[in-house]
């Protein structure tokens, strides 16, 4: 307002932020529900991975499993849950690890092997990708006692 563009700048201003919100909310609303269907072979491939939660799964196994193709299932994956398949089921092995730690004494290699990794140090480094910190530090955080 404080420019001199005459009489009723800051309403004209204000109208199209307006519209440029009305816009988006439009584009926003129309791809939510369009993008993604649910497909039952996919919701079939998820309780597999859960089933086999405690190992590793190929891409292969997981394309077999599912009778589509490896870029049908990479797509369809990236559009339900913004991982590829075969990082959703290391995410959910990771998830499965952190429920270990808090309600087991058991030792993270002993925790790693149960959750189908093979190396500890792998397993380590996961864990510290999917959780921004080592299962040790994730283990004191939750189970010390708080003041």
């Amino acid at each position: 307002e404080k420019q001199d563009y005459g009489n009723g700048a800051s309403a004209m201003a204000y109208s199209k932020l307006l519209q440029l919100l009305i816009l988006v909310s439009r584009f926003h609303t129309s791809r939510k529900g369009g993008v993604f269907q649910p497909d039952q072979r996919l919701e079939q491939v998820i309780a597999f991975m859960e089933q086999n939660i405690d190992r590793s799964l190929s891409l292969e196994e997981l394309v077999a499993h599912s009778n589509m193709s490896a870029s049908t299932l990479n797509r369809q994956f990236k559009l339900s849950t913004g991982w590829s398949p075969v990082d959703f089921h290391i995410h959910r092995r990771i998830a499965f690890a952190s429920t270990l730690l808090l309600t087991t004494n058991l030792s993270i290699e002993r925790i790693s092997e149960k959750t189908g990794f093979s190396d500890a140090n792998y397993f380590a480094r996961q864990f510290r990708n999917h959780m921004q910190m080592s299962p040790r530090q994730y283990k004191q955080l939750w189970t010390s006692p708080r003041p």
